[in-house]
Formats: structure tokens, sequence, C-alpha cells
């Protein structure tokens, strides 16, 4: 199944921030996860998928919590957005976040600042997010010896299999896979991150044709969009449309 179950931290102590961006984040298919003290944003940006960050201000005035969030690598991907009051240094809260909304917050302003934001989450979630599938493969190892194999689930960056051949971490091969629905085999270069030394390891992909490389990319799209839509926003067209633009 796609996980579409976008996360959003709201950090804040403000009820009339948590009256509004909490609602319209579930609006558009993204769990908040409210924080009243700055302090426990970072633990829980640590220790689980986030794809948002909403820091007010009045809370961390030394933006010290986006900040450290851009410091690690995980942080550097997500939507970073900083809720200001007019006293705040606009062009400091620029450094450490993607989007600035000043308070007192105003609807229209917060829905077109939130659209553009979850296009960005979509996005994101877009470039690891993997592909159930199950059609046949072929692997070929550094001797040109051919073993079959299973695709699991693919993504923009790699590929699981199940075989009977057995690969080593770090292992250079190449891989032959097909899509469904009659799409030609697909070939790359890959390198084996990780074996269970048992049927199961997962590629990153190293080298691939450009057409190829744009007929999985279209795939991935095509079949990421419609389990969103389904999963995450059922009668939303307006924000489907922004999201699907975004990722284009």
């Amino acid at each position: 199944m796609i996980s579409c179950d976008l996360q959003a931290v709201v950090a804040s102590s403000d009820s009339s921030v948590l009256g509004m961006l909490p609602f319209m984040l579930q609006n558009m298919g993204v769990r908040p996860i409210i924080h009243r003290q700055a302090a426990t944003v970072l633990e829980t940006v640590s220790k689980q998928r986030v794809d948002a960050v909403f820091v007010d201000w009045d809370l961390d005035p030394d933006f010290s919590v986006l900040r450290e969030i851009r410091s690690t690598p995980a942080g550097r991907k997500l939507v970073g957005m900083a809720v200001v009051s007019r006293q705040a240094p606009i062009r400091e809260s620029f450094r450490f976040s993607d989007f600035v909304l000043e308070k007192p917050l105003i609807q229209q302003r917060v829905t077109q600042t939130l659209r553009a934001a979850h296009g960005m989450m979509v996005r994101d979630r877009l470039q690891y997010t993997r592909i159930p599938l199950k059609t046949d493969a072929l692997v070929f190892d550094g001797n040109a010896k051919s073993f079959s194999a299973v695709a699991t689930n693919v993504s923009q960056s790699g590929i699981a299999l199940e075989s009977s051949a057995k690969f080593l971490s770090g292992e250079m091969v190449q891989i032959q896979f097909r899509l469904p629905e009659g799409h030609k085999n697909l070939s790359c270069k890959a390198k084996v991150i990780w074996s269970d030394n048992r049927t199961k390891a997962g590629f990153s992909f190293l080298e691939m044709k450009v057409s190829d490389r744009e007929t999985l990319s279209s795939w991935i799209e095509n079949e990421f969009m419609e389990g969103w839509q389904r999963a995450a926003l059922p009668g939303h067209p307006a924000l489907i449309a922004g999201a699907a633009q975004a990722i284009s």
C-alpha cells in the first residue's frame, strides 16, 4: 500500500494559531502534531517521519528549533514555516524557513501559503515513496551470470527484489525489470544496499538510460497520485491539481 499520510508539527501556545492551522491542515489531508513547547519538537522530528514543521516565533524567538532542524539531513528536506508577530525579524526568519505567516493570521493568506507548502510536501514524499509491484526481473552479477527475481517495490532511487540468489552488500549488478500493464523492460546498473541473506535484497540505481528513467518516473508519479488521491484527499480537486502541478 502506498503511504500517503502526510504529517506536520505545529509548535505554538497561541490559541489563535492552534485554532486555525491544525484544522486547515487536517482539511488538506495532513495530520497535525501539536507541541506547546519548542523543546519537544526536535525529539518528534528525530524519531518519526515529519513532512513539515510550523514554529511560532513567540514560542521560539531565536529560531533555535528551525535552525537545529535545518542542520540535519532530514531537516533540510522538510518544509519549514515560521509564524511570526509583527515585531519579529522577518529577514532572519526566512533564513531557516520556506514560508512565513504573520500574525494575526488571515484565513485567505493562510490557505494560499498552506497550498504552496502542501505541494512541496507531496513532491518530497514522492522522492522516497516505494510503490509496490510484483513483476519479473533478471539480475546479472559481475561475471554476467543471470538470476531470475521478482520485483516487489520500486522508487525513484531504487528497487527491492526477491530471488533465490544471495547478494552481498556493495555488490554491483545489472538489472532488467518490467513495470505492470505491458510496459517494456527497463534496464539499469545498480548497487546492493541491503540484504537479508535469504531471498530479499534492496538495490540503489546507479545508471539508467534517459528513456527508461522517464518511463519509470512517469509511472511512479501516476501510481503515487492515484493512491494519494484515494487515501488522503477525496473531494479536494483544487488541492489535487496543485499537488500534481508541483511534482510535474
